[in-house]
């Protein structure tokens, strides 16, 4: 008759090997997915800019509703400091340039992109991904 600690052992060795099975076919459906994506990260699509991240700081009331509409999203990160969340097009030059001459003045002017993890796990999770059989099922 096994004893408890016994069974406590085969449960724990089953559990492990369950876990590293489930690991290993999620690191191959993954890498099926993936592996046909080649060349360098700014050549793919998904690395490309999707917008503008622009602070700008001096920005006053007046100023801000001028531009107010041509802004995705706007966060008052300090007294007259705006984060502003540009459409890749127009270029956010014509928006800063009207801001500067309201007397504002750049703090910082990003591209905004997807990140690798975003972009993973868009790909791993993908609707014909999570359809596949991945030896979960009974």
């Amino acid at each position: 008759m096994a004893t408890k600690t016994e069974g406590m052992d085969k449960l724990k060795d089953v559990s492990q090997e369950l876990l590293h099975n489930l690991g290993n076919k999620a690191f191959d459906t993954a890498n099926d997915k993936l592996s046909g994506l080649t060349g360098r990260l700014t050549d793919m699509l998904a690395f490309r800019a999707r917008g503008w991240e622009l602070v700008v700081a001096g920005v006053s009331d007046d100023a801000f509703a001028a531009v107010e509409s041509r802004v995705r999203r706007a966060v008052r990160i300090g007294e007259g400091r705006y984060m502003l969340d540009l459409p890749l097009e127009p270029a956010p030059e014509h928006l800063l340039a009207d801001l500067t001459r309201a007397g504002a003045h750049l703090v910082s002017l990003n591209p905004v992109r997807q990140t690798l993890e975003d972009f993973f796990v868009e790909q791993v999770t993908a609707p014909d991904v999570l359809a596949s059989n991945r030896g979960l099922g009974a």
